[in-house]
């Protein structure tokens, strides 16, 4: 009983189909509905980094909700590394940032004397672009 009490906090990396499929809001969504705090954020790599803090039981919840949150269309993915670390005092709620792996991705276009600010993929080539980070 009071394992099931006790907070603990896990470091989480996954791979596989996690970019893309809104996997961070859903991871989100799941942990503020259960009342578990930390982060989620996009990596370079294409892989998904989590700290995920609650009881034993939250934790579990979260990923029974995670198993279930796309229904029939569940993207495929692994977890690839799993930490127990020291949980923190100062956290209240769970983040879903944007990430080391969305920033490659910002580009300001600019079209004759216009300005856009749009995703598009690196190998756009129809008009002047230039690497952008306060990109939106």
């Amino acid at each position: 009983m009071a394992d099931e009490q006790s907070v603990r906090r896990v470091r989480l990396r996954f791979e596989g189909e996690v970019q893309g499929v809104g996997f961070r809001w859903t991871s989100r969504a799941l942990a503020n509905k259960i009342g578990a705090t930390g982060w989620v954020r996009n990596e370079w790599d294409g892989s998904v980094s989590m700290e995920l803090q609650g009881t034993s039981r939250q934790i579990a919840e979260f990923f029974g909700g995670l198993g279930h949150a796309w229904g029939r269309y569940q993207p495929s993915y692994v977890i690839a590394e799993s930490e127990d670390i020291k949980p923190l005092s100062s956290e209240y709620d769970f983040r879903a940032s944007e990430g080391k792996g969305d920033k490659a991705r910002r580009w300001r276009v600019v079209c004759h004397t216009r300005q856009t600010t749009r995703h598009l993929p690196m190998d756009v080539r129809s008009c002047g672009y230039s690497s952008d980070s306060s990109a939106p």
